[in-house]
């Protein structure tokens, strides 16, 4: 009996790890395509996740760039980052979780005022992405989307270039 628990219990990890790889490789493929980012939104094929949910929120905030009128704009950025932060105060310690919050900070106007946490989220990421779970690839592609930031201070590009070399 506790052998068939172990396996199960096994499966259903196996399987979790294998949603949030999916989840984040549809985000990634996503992320310059608003028919892509409309899809992953509203898509139902990943399980419920904080991780499924804060990529959701960053797709949806992410429409507003696609957006025509400025009312549709700011309702699309203020729905997905209330989505990201909700997802971040139920998981604060989710890794993944501060990368997105992060990328969404950095290439928002400061007119949006969503910046506060971009120093504590990069501290965070500079002390729990080295030893999270998440693959090397994956870590030197988040560092990737974070450098190409429309609004990242030079400290801050110097910061994740030392924390990018790390990862080779």
């Amino acid at each position: 009996m506790k052998i068939i628990l172990i396996i199960m219990v096994g499966f259903s990890s196996l399987s979790f790890l294998t949603s949030v790889t999916n989840v984040r490789e549809n985000f990634h493929s996503s992320i310059n395509n608003e028919d892509g980012l409309r899809k992953l939104v509203v898509s139902k094929a990943f399980p419920d996740s904080y991780v499924t949910r804060g990529y959701k929120g960053v797709a949806k905030s992410m429409l507003a760039e696609f957006a025509f009128f400025p009312t549709t704009k700011l309702q699309y950025f203020n729905s997905g980052t209330t989505i990201i932060d909700k997802c971040i105060g139920a998981s604060a310690n989710n890794v993944e979780l501060r990368y997105m919050r992060l990328l969404v900070q950095i290439n928002a106007p400061s007119l949006l005022g969503y910046s506060s946490n971009i120093s504590t989220d990069l501290s965070y990421l500079k002390q729990y992405l080295p030893k999270s779970s998440i693959s090397k690839a994956w870590k030197g592609k988040f560092i990737d989307n974070l450098l190409a930031g429309k609004y990242l201070s030079e400290s801050q590009r110097d910061m994740l270039k030392v924390l990018k070399a790390s990862f080779k």
